[in-house]
């Protein structure tokens, strides 16, 4: 919210509705702002990066197969949304949405024990580069038992989790 009224980025009445349906919901300010339409993914991430001095990479900036180091659980990776793209036995640079959020640095500076550097991405890239790193292949809907995977459980709690921003935004 900050970085938005100090950059003057939406109209207070754009800035009231994304506060809104972030109260609503929970989900992370920026990713409402994109969701609601009122900024591009890409203006967001250049905007953080202008905010915080954190260099801005693109799809291009994910490495083809995943960084060698401690196995990282996609789940964190996919909560989190940080991707980690270069390493070596001094620093690991890891790829957020958030910069702002300090646990993520914390995180990857203990798992893999040495300096962390930051840099910006796109919601969608990171979670393209989790999916392609990280999980492989799609998995198949349904196992041998016929239960639910967890991938389609999280689809279905991504569809449901529009419901509240739909009402908020009725409202206004």
């Amino acid at each position: 919210e900050e970085m938005l009224r100090a950059r003057a980025l939406l109209s207070d009445d754009a800035l009231q509705r994304a506060l809104l349906v972030h109260a609503e919901t929970g989900e992370r300010l920026d990713a409402v702002v994109t969701r609601l339409g009122l900024l591009s993914e890409d203006r967001v991430a250049t905007e953080m990066g202008a905010y915080t001095g954190l260099p801005v990479v693109d799809g291009a900036a994910f490495p083809s197969q995943a960084i060698e180091g401690p196995d990282l659980p996609p789940d964190f990776l996919r909560e989190n949304r940080a991707v980690p793209i270069a390493a070596d036995t001094t620093f690991v640079r890891v790829a957020v949405s958030d910069p702002f959020d300090s646990f993520v640095e914390q995180a990857f500076g203990f798992t893999f024990g040495c300096h962390v550097e930051r840099v910006i991405a796109r919601a969608s890239d990171l979670d393209a580069a989790i999916e392609r790193l990280y999980h492989g292949a799609a998995p198949v809907a349904e196992d041998a038992d016929g239960e639910i995977d967890s991938d389609d459980l999280e689809r279905l709690k991504d569809l449901v989790s529009d419901a509240p921003v739909i009402r908020a935004v009725n409202r206004l």
